[in-house]
This record gives structure tokens, sequence and C-alpha cells, in this order.
């Protein structure tokens, strides 16, 4: 099983999207965080097919 790993940066970008969408809804906002995570769980399940960075079974996101 591959493991994600988020670099602060990513992390802070996450939070900013969020608090940017948040202003004009909450509800959006969550719906787009959890849209983005679930991309990326998507994205960890076909791994070996192709990333920009991979050591092993573990990924960074930048």
């Amino acid at each position: 099983m591959v493991n994600i790993t988020f670099s602060k940066k990513s992390e802070n970008d996450l939070d900013e999207i969020y608090y940017f969408i948040a202003q004009d809804s909450k509800v959006y906002a969550k719906q787009t965080i959890d849209s983005i995570l679930n991309t990326i769980n998507t994205l960890k399940k076909f791994s070996s097919l192709s990333c920009l960075y991979s050591n092993s079974s573990k990924i960074l996101v930048n």
C-alpha cells in the first residue's frame, strides 16, 4: 500500500483553498476539499502507473 505524505506547503494550500471558498459557502468549501482529497486517494490506487515523485511505497505531495 502506498503512503501519501503531504508537505506543509500542500497542507497550507488546502487550508487557503478552503478559507477562500468558505467566505461564500462553507458547504462548497468542504465539498471542494473533499473532492481534492478523494481525487488524491483515487490516484493513490493507481500510483504504480505514473507519478512525479516516488520512493518505493511513499509518495510526496508538493
